[in-house]
């Protein structure tokens, strides 16, 4: 999800600067409540706001959303709600700055869509980058995308799991963007999800070798 737009707005910083083309940048959050403060960007027309989440078809899902971090945990998924040690270490830092003590989780039912449909209504022909935070789900949104893959360029998806499944679904990923054209070509660990918690989550970049 986008949540307040923060790397979408460094993104566009560099596009204006370095890049002399015109650009679309689709944003996704199934959080609502983001798009108020997403407001000042999405009055730029070059921004399109999209509550919806991205997943493998087309339905409605539960949402668990991280009420005392909002920006991170929340997802389709239930990887960091289920992990005790990430949810109670977070939680007592949060409201030890707080006044107030926030719910820990709650849910609702969101839209999801897929990629490859979502990219058929708005006729989008193909994808510069795709930007993949989803907290955990982010297979599901890959599968999504398998007809538009060869039109996308560079990929860069945050992977995350419970330390004891998390190589497997690297794997699962890395092989099938291989199987589809792409390439690794980066990967950093996001040391500040593994402390005091099970889960493991990284950072990666897949460049199209079509393109490059």
């Amino acid at each position: 999800g986008c949540y307040i737009g923060d790397w979408t707005r460094n993104l566009i910083s560099i596009l204006e600067r370095k890049i002399n083309k015109k650009y679309i940048i689709y944003l996704f959050d199934a959080n609502i409540k983001v798009k108020k403060k997403l407001k000042k960007l999405i009055n730029n027309k070059k921004i399109k706001f999209n509550n919806i989440a991205l997943d493998k078809k087309k339905t409605k899902q539960v949402f668990n959303l991280n009420n005392f971090f909002q920006c991170s945990g929340s997802s389709l998924s239930n990887i960091y709600m289920k992990d005790k040690k990430w949810v109670d270490s977070r939680y007592k830092f949060i409201n030890f700055f707080s006044f107030k003590k926030p719910l820990k989780f709650s849910k609702f039912l969101i839209k999801t869509d897929t990629i490859d449909n979502f990219c058929l209504k708005k006729k989008i022909k193909y994808i510069d980058l795709l930007k993949i935070d989803v907290e955990g789900s982010e297979t599901n949104v890959i599968f999504g995308a398998q007809k538009k893959l060869k039109k996308i360029k560079i990929i860069y998806i945050e992977i995350v799991e419970n330390e004891k499944k998390y190589r497997k679904k690297e794997k699962t990923i890395i092989n099938f963007l291989k199987k589809n054209g792409f390439k690794l070509i980066k990967k950093d660990n996001i040391g500040n999800v593994s402390l005091f918690s099970n889960i493991i989550a990284k950072d990666n970049i897949f460049i199209n070798k079509r393109y490059f």
